[in-house]
């Protein structure tokens, strides 16, 4: 249990185990850290409050086993974080992450905002999850279409979707 932290400025390449793990704390900020080919997880946090989780860099994380570990982690009652402005990518072959960003049933008070998680995924079953989570990259259309409409009217060619819960 440590208390009042920031961890930041860091590189940390090849990691046996977790990238940076944080157990029961509070006060915690770790901030612009580059994380690649971390065995589990690049980032988790089991328990405590007051987490600050913002600007890393994370490729490459759960290389030990395809789809089981994540980019950014928070598990074990982990209240009043903030997770944001995180980019979180895959390596692209082999072991691949489960989600980009994974937050337990046991987590509260958490806001999720910015991150680019582009080719992975988000799980919040947080329960009050406030997520502006992912920032989606390439979801253009590349047809050009006008209109003289004064009002909202639908296009020929539809655009980008998303769904979001609520």
């Amino acid at each position: 249990t440590n208390n009042h932290v920031v961890i930041s400025n860091n590189v940390i390449t090849t990691s046996n185990v977790m990238g940076i793990q944080v157990i029961s704390s509070n006060d915690i900020t770790i901030s612009n850290n580059v994380l690649r080919d971390t065995d589990q997880n690049a980032i988790h946090v089991q328990g405590g409050s007051d987490i600050t989780i913002t600007n890393n860099n994370i490729k490459g994380a759960g290389r030990e086993t395809n789809v089981t570990y994540y980019g950014i982690r928070m598990t074990t009652s982990t209240a009043g974080y903030n997770i944001s402005g995180n980019r979180i990518r895959k390596f692209g072959s082999g072991n691949e992450v489960l989600n980009g960003i994974s937050i337990s049933i046991t987590c509260t008070g958490g806001l999720l905002s910015r991150n680019d998680i582009e080719d992975t995924t988000l799980d919040d079953d947080s329960t009050s999850p406030a997520t502006d989570a992912a920032i989606a990259k390439g979801a253009t259309v590349a047809t050009s279409q006008t209109t003289q409409s004064t009002s909202y009217v639908d296009l020929a060619t539809a655009g980008p979707a998303v769904t979001v819960n609520t």
